[in-house]
């Protein structure tokens, strides 16, 4: 019985801790020299940046997160953004793709939380 417990209480443990990061918004904020993409998330978050070409796309994967939200209404007007898409991997890991419409030099970077926004 103790085993069963024990095993019961690691599961629960891991199951909690499987998603590190939620990401709770997607905001885009154009400019006339360059594009903010803006992930507001619940916790600090480790990323890898991928990018590919032919078609031009900025790949951002984040271990251990889920998208909260939906990218599939924001409005990229006036930015060199053509969609992002979303997809959640086996390893509980998200993906990211940005689809552009040419070449973008990209900073990518995390903030910590100030007086107005959290971990971004």
């Amino acid at each position: 019985m103790i085993r069963l417990l024990n095993l019961f209480v690691t599961l629960l443990l891991l199951s909690s801790s499987v998603f590190a990061a939620d990401i709770k918004n997607v905001r885009i904020w154009p400019a006339p020299d360059s594009t903010r993409v803006v992930l507001d998330i619940t916790d600090p978050v480790t990323y890898e940046v991928i990018r590919l070409t032919n078609p031009e796309r900025l790949v951002l994967d984040l271990p251990a997160s889920r998208l909260q939200t939906s990218v599939a209404k924001l409005d990229y007007k006036g930015s060199p953004i053509a969609s992002i898409r979303s997809s959640q991997r086996p390893d509980n890991k998200l993906r990211l793709v940005i689809d552009l419409h040419h070449k973008v030099n990209a900073k990518v970077f995390t903030l910590a939380p100030n007086q107005s926004y959290g971990n971004r």
